[in-house]
């Protein structure tokens, strides 16, 4: 997220998940989850297997 310049709080606004749940998966305390991965996809035009 930091090439991105982009904040845990601006992601979640962005993809409308929970700020808690971005939160979780950046301290190891969350699997990514398939519906996160395909948010993030969309969001990043990264391949959701990336995640």
């Amino acid at each position: 997220m930091l090439p991105m310049k982009l904040s845990a709080y601006a992601l979640t606004k962005q993809i409308s998940l929970p700020t808690s749940r971005i939160q979780d998966i950046l301290h190891d305390r969350r699997q990514v989850t398939v519906d996160t991965s395909v948010r993030l996809e969309r969001f990043s035009g990264i391949s959701d297997r990336f995640f």
